[in-house]
């Protein structure tokens, strides 16, 4: 399953989808931005648990957040959707485009 889950990241003939992370200050000025959680608990056997937002957040190519994959998504949605993110970031058509066209 993950491997699926993995490989809807590198989609066939695209480009591949990138993770990005940043040093602790960075990150934690980005959870205070998107009000996310992520609060490390101690805990007696593992020494500690991390209590956090679950899910994939999309970023376009410009910084600017275009969705949630939320915790629970299949593959196959989350195919879908970076396929439509990505499709857009070429030049396809936006979601707005769409929209006023079936208006």
């Amino acid at each position: 399953m993950l491997k699926e889950y993995v490989a809807a990241f590198a989609p066939a003939g695209g480009r591949p989808v990138i993770g990005l992370r940043g040093n602790a200050e960075a990150t934690a000025r980005l959870i205070s931005q998107l009000q996310l959680v992520a609060e490390k608990r101690p805990s007696g056997k593992a020494g500690y648990t991390l209590d956090h937002t679950a899910g994939v957040f999309l970023f376009d190519g410009g910084g600017r957040l275009r969705g949630v994959a939320p915790f629970g998504q299949s593959a196959a949605d989350l195919r879908s959707d970076l396929a439509i993110l990505l499709a857009e970031g070429a030049g396809g058509q936006t979601a707005a485009q769409r929209l006023s066209r079936a208006n």
